[in-house]
């Protein structure tokens, strides 16, 4: 995946090995997020505070997911989706949603925006 800085809040930073800190954006935007089977390239939409991994430089290694989006990856791989759970990345994307999610309660730190749709299912 093309790395690509982005406007964010960091979350979490104690990963000392990889030296990823999880963020949260602070703007919305569009960046890439990999390739489709098909060859042709996958770019994923994303509103501010949207949860992304990002390297010591602040380059994105997992594109900027919200909750919705998230929650709806994950049905996929319960749900048997062979393509959802092959996803190149997708190990990633749900540890680093799940580690965000555990900070949301801190009033250091600022929530995700979470649509309606998720906070009913949660």
């Amino acid at each position: 995946m093309k790395k690509s800085p982005i406007p964010c809040t960091v979350i979490d930073d104690s990963f000392g090995r990889s030296g990823c800190k999880i963020v949260l954006t602070d703007v919305s935007g569009e960046l890439p997020a990999g390739t489709a089977k098909d060859g042709t390239p996958v770019t994923r939409t994303f509103g501010t505070s949207a949860v992304a991994l990002v390297d010591q430089h602040f380059d994105c290694l997992i594109a900027p997911v919200d909750l919705v989006a998230a929650e709806h990856f994950a049905r996929r791989i319960i749900d048997g989706d062979p393509y959802a759970r092959t996803e190149s990345g997708s190990d990633l994307l749900l540890a680093s949603v799940f580690l965000a999610l555990l900070y949301v309660g801190s009033e250091k730190l600022p929530s995700p925006d979470v649509p309606a749709t998720a906070a009913e299912v949660a």
